[in-house]
């Protein structure tokens, strides 16, 4: 079975899929896709560049039919290792970029094996398009913001509370002068989906429970609409004892070493 659904739709029917499939290159994939998605990828970096190139510059004919090559062996790979992961009859949700070539291609083998496949309309764009007007129309109104000083145990708060917003993670950055100590973060796209995710599964209706945050967080910039709505909430100051705040900082920043500052 193969059927194409529009995004609303599409985004309804999410939770319910046993895997979803991102079609795209690795590179696509990983600059930001869809949450959970898994990446079995029509063609590869160098196979979607070089079909790309083909199509632009020579041939749009040979651009297909070499495109169609590397689909058919990439898709052979991705079959068997789907294969063994999910039992044939097994619900899966397939996109690409536009909803074109790459994601149909693996769609059609897939359900004429058996499984259960819902291929969205428009891809990924259309994905974009959506997270982008759910937060510029956010139905999320009441925001509790947890203010304090470094090291009063926000974070941890936040962790433990339900219906709760974790900027600091989803940013995977400490929201500090030095908060870029954890790592990579993720590009400004993955992490709108990110924040997108959690409050599409947060009633309207509940409070929200967030820290209070500057818009910007390293290379993160949490949605105008959503800060602005935050800063209309409730603020709560949160302290704690001077040692306690210490030994948090400590524990927060012991990966900071003199050759950080250098």
């Amino acid at each position: 079975m193969l059927k194409d659904l529009e995004i609303e739709a599409f985004i309804a029917q999410k939770s319910s899929f046993d895997l979803l499939i991102d079609a795209r290159s690795p590179k696509e994939f990983n600059e930001s896709h869809i949450p959970n998605a898994h990446n079995y990828y029509a063609l590869s970096n160098e196979e979607h560049c070089e079909v790309g190139t083909l199509y632009k510059n020579v041939s749009h004919n040979d651009a297909k039919l070499l495109g169609a090559h590397y689909i058919c062996q990439n898709s052979a790979k991705h079959l068997l290792e789907i294969g063994q992961k999910f039992k044939i009859g097994s619900k899966i949700g397939i996109y690409c970029a536009k909803g074109g070539l790459r994601s149909s291609s693996l769609a059609i083998i897939l359900s004429h094996i058996g499984y259960q496949v819902y291929r969205l309309k428009g891809g990924y764009k259309s994905y974009r398009f959506y997270v982008l007007s759910y937060l510029e129309n956010l139905p999320h109104h009441r925001f509790i913001l947890l203010g304090g000083n470094t090291g009063c145990g926000k974070s941890e708060l936040i962790a433990k509370l339900s219906s709760s917003l974790d900027l600091e993670g989803l940013a995977n950055h400490l929201g500090s002068s030095f908060g870029h100590i954890k790592g990579a973060q993720p590009s400004q796209k993955a992490f709108e989906n990110n924040v997108c995710e959690i409050l599409h599964k947060i009633d309207p209706k509940a409070y929200i429970f967030v820290e209070a945050e500057s818009k910007r967080m390293g290379k993160c910039t949490i949605p105008s609409h959503l800060h602005e709505q935050m800063q209309k909430g409730f603020r709560i100051e949160i302290s704690a004892p001077l040692i306690q705040r210490i030994e948090r900082i400590l524990k927060d920043y012991h990966s900071m070493s003199p050759h950080f500052f250098s």
